[in-house]
């Protein structure tokens, strides 16, 4: 839908969106219950968001790029059957078979024999799984009760945790947009025709955001106590959402067009399944941490694991050109506007006619 010029743009945008809606839930929850004294309210209000959506989803034109030609066959009188014997087959799979290897084999061969989706999906989902204890922790430690806690309210807390994500979020967007719209410029004064910067250039808002992750991680650690204002962990907190958020919009933009449309449907999946299935474990487990080895060692283990996560971003923008294209993902692609082959470079979705296109309506 949108250039592949601006991925990191847009996907500021999105990626926003997901925090913000993190950020909300707490924050609405929190008054919600205060208000009602009744904990069913919070899914009251979820559903009639969901319903307000839904209406609103309802008067929305057709986005799937596949269907949409489609749809102009089918008012020039076409059958769909006779159009669909003309469409180029989707390059993420047709048969359930095809469909099965590249979502469920691919996928879970990925994080052991490519070293682009193994290192972005440890990246992520140690960043996820960061990320998912915050609503444990917080709750935990500012609903406890002086003297060892500052005793905040349902609300109190759900405002800190809503402030914080989406402060953080809105601040890694900015700086994300900044910085690919400032590499444009400067890649377009060297060069007199459109162009697209190399997609690792998406990573370096993680190349920043990771030092602000290792930053809060050691900040929160030492000043949860006693000793301390909870304002302190609070806007360590919204420091931790900024490098957060800065590599989600960093690295899934990456893996966007790191591969064909198959090889990149297979890196989503391995990422997207990885760091959820490590997001969720981690709620079971933080408090049993903190308990067992108090704050300051709790999270500083998680900021010496993410010192060794440092090298991620930088590897992969020195070596992912050369890792991708070698990688069992990595097809050559024809049907470019240039009529050049292309292996393991970032394929134009400016253009209806390159075979990216065709394959990304498909995945």
């Amino acid at each position: 839908m949108w250039s592949a010029r601006t991925t990191n743009t847009y996907y500021a945008f999105l990626g926003t969106a997901a925090y913000f809606g993190a950020s909300l839930g707490p924050l609405s929850g929190g008054y919600l219950i205060k208000a009602t004294d009744n904990w069913r309210w919070t899914q009251y209000f979820s559903v009639i968001l969901i319903a307000v959506v839904w209406i609103f989803g309802l008067g929305q034109s057709e986005t799937y790029q596949r269907e949409i030609p489609r749809r102009h066959a089918h008012k020039q009188n076409k059958s769909r059957k006779e159009f669909c014997q003309t469409q180029d087959p989707a390059l993420s799979g047709v048969t359930i078979g095809e469909m099965l290897k590249i979502t469920v084999l691919d996928a879970f061969l990925g994080p052991f024999t490519d070293p682009v989706v193994a290192l972005s999906t440890l990246f992520l989902l140690f960043n996820f799984a960061v990320v998912f204890q915050w609503f444990i922790s917080v709750p935990a430690a500012l609903g406890t009760p002086p003297p060892m806690g500052p005793g905040y309210t349902i609300d109190q807390i759900g405002l800190a945790i809503g402030i914080t994500g989406m402060v953080g979020a809105t601040c890694a967007a900015l700086m994300s947009i900044t910085i690919e719209q400032v590499s444009l410029r400067v890649f377009k004064k060297k060069s007199r025709t459109p162009v697209s910067l190399p997609i690792e250039h998406r990573l370096v808002p993680a190349m920043i955001g990771q030092f602000f992750i290792t930053t809060a991680l050691f900040w929160i650690g030492a000043t949860v106590s006693p000793k301390f204002s909870p304002l302190a962990p609070i806007v360590g907190t919204a420091v931790y959402i900024f490098g957060n958020a800065s590599i989600i919009i960093s690295v899934i933009p990456y893996l966007f067009d790191a591969f064909p449309p198959a090889g990149t449907l297979s890196a989503l999946t391995s990422a997207a399944s990885a760091r959820i299935l490590f997001a969720s474990a981690m709620p079971m487990v933080i408090l049993y941490d903190i308990t067992a080895l108090t704050p300051l060692w709790a999270f500083g283990i998680f900021g010496f694991i993410s010192v060794a996560m440092w090298p991620i971003p930088f590897l992969l923008f020195r070596y992912g050109p050369t890792w991708r294209a070698h990688s069992r993902y990595t097809k050559v692609i024809t049907g470019m506007d240039d009529g050049m082959e292309t292996r393991g470079k970032v394929p134009s979705r400016d253009s209806e006619t390159t075979a990216y296109k065709i394959g990304a309506m498909g995945a």
